[in-house]
């Protein structure tokens, strides 16, 4: 256990108490202690310092190692055991000792008379090679020496890998560990998981409450690694005082049992970071500025103007220059800079730059501009989304992943959006460009069949292809989507052509229509907001398994009446059930219909809407999975008229049924980013038994 049960602590005093009365020998007392609790470290040191005054060292190195794997945050147990190899392998001895001299020189424990007196020794030493080091100093050493000795036998080295591993948790700074050391402690994986167990006992132990950064370090590591040996000692942690603590051992546990999580080890081992990360992607933005302004003035002095120009026509095609918008000024700019080849230059611009004027850089920038010549773009498909980090993408066209780092796009993207874009190398990281051009998730599939047949009939790879195409690409996608909007044909449930219609009359006599319309069945009830009065016109007069269907909607504004509906046909039933209930009492019919496209490009901006109310989103969302269930086993015409059970069953239908589920499952969560009613589509894909 990490944490002393009472009945532990109890025992424990009372074999102190009786050593105190000199009924309990010393060596009697480690023993007990031991025996109630076996990864006691002070015992354990306690027991193989006896062994050694005794001279069996061999007994007295077991109980040596057992002590650092029980805490190996105790540098006098490292002194002790270097000790006991002095005289049989100094080369493991002398290791040890810069092991003990980091953790003693960062101990904030009070350290024992013989270890004082070992620290003074070796001050001694040193001070008679650098007369001027002072402690600080002599830590810096120890830590360089505890990392690697020249000339070590690589016996040693393999043997204190673990334990300098562990170093770096122990000492984690403020910043965080890097992630260098992180991915070196995961290679070596089941070798640290004792010793990460014991750093975490260690602060578990420690009764000033100190070190909760280092446990949670190791215990994201432990999740990582996976080893179920340790997943006990990590629950205890699950109810920790410290939140930091408590985050990592929840994570750790979901990591070890395999559940989703939507966090990473370095979340914990390397946070927190994102101050400085944003510092950094901020001061790489202000350097892509500057070398967009070096690439424009090049190109000011080397390309003329009329080749810009036509170069403009490639890339829009027939867009009229005058219609452009700022972000398609940027995206012709990120392809005029990375992918267009100059006449008289025969190569790109970063790369004629570099070739030119590359020995007169400072090595940041030179840096920089290598890292510009190896940009491409791709079709791209978001599979998660890091709020306020980045985006894990997938290369669709080279089927590999990464993940981008852009905090404006994962405050924007949803999963499963696809995007043609162009990204690059940033130091370690990855990032964006530009803005890319958005692919409807239905459409990613065919987008990608055409690239893929275009670039074999080129006979190029991969890379040259896009490069040389990227223009091409993106003028297809755009072309596509406009041909699908315009094509597109809406359909109400009853198959009709979906038109947004209206019916406006002039209300004589106010009274008579409102009790008409509450003393209908098919009219719901009534709903008072700011003068105005609203009524749902529904197909049935009450609540069906399948739910009830919504025809049109009724508002009552002052003396103006206004029926709306989604197609001709259920306006000219509405016409005629008002005619029916208070036809007497209205006048002066205007009708207005407006098809899907028009509504869309009449549609106010996103941020304009409101939104809804929780009463609002709780009877959407019963809406929506009252449709989910009867979707289940509705025939679809993406489906091939087959029903989404019956395509799951069948190889030859599941693919289309994944890109269906992956474009509902996209729009929901937009409905769920901007605080709308969302249905789970988890649901769905756990009763058909469909996972991507």
């Amino acid at each position: 256990m990490l944490f002393p049960s009472p009945s532990e602590t109890r025992k424990k005093r009372k074999l102190i108490e009786r050593s105190q009365r000199g009924t309990l020998g010393q060596e009697q007392l480690f023993r007990g202690l031991i025996e109630v609790d076996p990864f006691d470290s002070m015992a354990l040191m306690g027991l193989g310092a006896d062994c050694a005054m005794r001279g069996d060292r061999e007994e007295a190195r077991r109980y040596f190692w057992r002590a650092l794997e029980a805490e190996p945050g105790d540098g006098q147990v490292y002194m002790h055991l270097g000790a006991s190899y002095g005289d049989s392998d100094p080369d493991l001895a002398s290791s040890l000792s810069y092991l003990a001299m980091r953790r003693i020189l960062r101990s904030s424990r009070p350290v024992e008379p013989g270890t004082e007196k070992w620290m003074a020794g070796i001050r001694a030493d040193f001070k008679q090679i650098f007369p001027e080091m002072d402690d600080d100093e002599l830590d810096d050493l120890a830590i360089e020496m505890s990392v690697s000795v020249s000339d070590e036998p690589e016996r040693v080295t393999t043997l204190l890998l673990p334990y300098r591993l562990v170093q770096e948790v122990l000492d984690r700074p403020a910043e965080g560990m890097s992630r260098e050391w992180v991915d070196r402690i995961l290679e070596v994986g089941a070798s640290c998981v004792p010793l990460l167990t014991g750093v975490v006992r260690g602060w578990a132990r420690n009764d000033e409450g100190e070190g909760g950064p280092f446990a949670a370090a190791a215990l994201a590591l432990l999740g990582e690694i996976g080893e179920r040996a340790a997943l006990p000692a990590v629950r205890e942690c699950m109810d920790a005082d410290d939140p930091a603590v408590r985050a990592a051992a929840v994570w750790a546990v979901e990591r070890m049992l395999e559940r989703p999580v939507d966090r990473t080890v370095c979340d914990f081992c390397c946070a927190p970071r994102e101050e400085a990360k944003e510092r950094d992607r901020e001061a790489g933005m202000e350097q892509d500025r500057r070398i967009s302004k070096m690439f424009l003035d090049f190109l000011k002095d080397s390309v003329k103007s009329s080749e810009v120009q036509h170069a403009m026509q490639m890339f829009f095609g027939r867009v009229p220059i005058a219609d452009l918008a700022v972000t398609d000024q940027m995206a012709f700019f990120d392809w005029l800079f990375n992918d267009y080849t100059p006449r008289n230059f025969r190569r790109t611009i970063p790369h004629e730059y570099l070739a030119r004027h590359g020995d007169q850089l400072s090595r940041r920038d030179r840096k920089a501009l290598r890292e510009w010549t190896g940009s491409y773009s791709s079709l791209f498909e978001v599979q998660s989304v890091e709020k306020g980090a980045g985006v894990q993408l997938k290369d669709l066209l080279m089927d590999r992943s990464f993940f981008v780092h852009d905090i404006a796009s994962s405050n924007e993207l949803a999963r499963w959006d696809c995007l043609f874009t162009r990204v690059r190398a940033e130091g370690d990281i990855m990032i964006f460009t530009a803005s890319g051009t958005r692919v409807p998730p239905d459409m990613s599939e065919a987008i990608h069949d055409w690239i893929a047949t275009d670039r074999k009939a080129s006979g190029l790879d991969w890379l040259p292809y896009l490069h040389a195409n990227s223009h091409r690409i993106r003028q297809h996608c755009v072309a596509a989507y406009d041909e699908k909007r315009q094509n597109m044909r809406f359909v109400t449930a009853e198959g009709d052509d979906m038109v947004f219609s209206k019916a406006a009359y002039r209300v004589l006599n106010r009274d008579r229509v409102l009790e008409a319309l509450e003393g209908e069945d098919l009219i719901g009830d009534r709903w008072d907001e700011d003068g105005t009065v609203r009524f749902t016109w529904f197909e049935t007069p009450a609540m069906t398994e399948q739910g009830r269907r919504v025809l049109g909607s009724l508002l009552l504004e002052g003396e103006r009446l206004v029926l709306e509906c989604t197609s001709r046909q259920r306006l000219k039933q509405g016409v005629a059930l008002i005619h029916r209930l208070a036809g007497g009492a209205l006048e002066e019919k205007l009708t207005e219909f407006q098809s899907p496209q028009a509504a869309m490009r009449n549609m106010p901006p996103a941020d304009s809407q409101p939104v809804p109310s929780e009463a609002e989103r709780q009877l959407l969302f019963e809406l929506k999975e009252r449709h989910a269930r009867a979707w289940l086993d509705t025939q679809v015409p993406a489906l091939n008229l087959r029903t989404p059970r019956e395509a799951a069953r069948d190889p030859k239908d599941r693919a289309s049924l994944i890109v269906l589920l992956k474009t509902i499952e996209n729009g929901e969560e937009r409905e769920r980013m901007e605080g709308r009613a969302w249905f789970d589509v988890g649901k769905l894909k756990s009763v058909l038994g469909v996972d991507y």
